[in-house]
């Protein structure tokens, strides 16, 4: 004990400074300031590109989600059931996917209880489609309609489905744009 008491009884020494650990100190917290002042800017930088990322990502799974509808609508109203019934069978496990995804969805709370009803369509569509019955197009049209209007802010008010393939008219001006070709068949650009 006695041993124990002498220890406590020193008291430590105070730690030498010299101007060559001050300035190498100094010079080290100029070096955090300097780097700090060039991270947190590029960090605000990266934090913003990631929300626009994000935003971007729902946006396209939004569009993709109405494109392979419109190709349903569009592969129905040829003829081509089996294509269709594909598209349609996939929009829905698309949007199913989506709506699972939560809070990431593409779609807002409101916008997802929207949806839900549209998966009571879905069996009797696809059973019209895989029968190849002609009522497919009008109930695919219709729910393209609602989808456009109730999720895309797009009307399509007075557009009319296609009832055949033979029935397809194309526009009296349409502008076919070609690419300018160099003697032996290759494009210029």
């Amino acid at each position: 004990m006695n041993e124990a008491a002498r220890v406590k009884a020193v008291p430590a020494k105070p730690l030498k400074t010299n101007p060559l650990m001050k300035r190498l100190i100094s010079y080290a917290l100029l070096a955090l300031v300097v780097f700090l002042l060039g991270f947190l800017p590029l960090w605000a930088q990266a934090r913003t590109t990631a929300g626009r990322l994000t935003q971007a990502e729902q946006q396209l799974r939004r569009a993709q989600l109405q494109n392979t509808l419109g190709a349903s609508v569009i592969d129905a109203q040829r003829g081509e059931y089996d294509q269709a019934l594909q598209a349609t069978s996939s929009f829905f496990t698309e949007l199913r996917a989506e709506i699972d995804r939560g809070d990431a969805s593409a779609f807002s709370g409101a916008e997802q209880a929207a949806l839900l009803p549209l998966f009571r369509e879905r069996d009797d569509l696809i059973t019209l489609l895989a029968r190849g019955d002609p009522a497919a197009v009008a109930r695919l049209s219709d729910l393209y309609q609602s989808y456009l209007t109730q999720f895309s802010g797009k009307s399509t008010t007075g557009l009319k489905p296609v009832q055949s393939a033979s029935a397809v008219a194309l526009p009296s001006k349409v502008r076919i744009l070609v690419k300018p070709q160099r003697p032996g068949g290759r494009g210029l650009g």
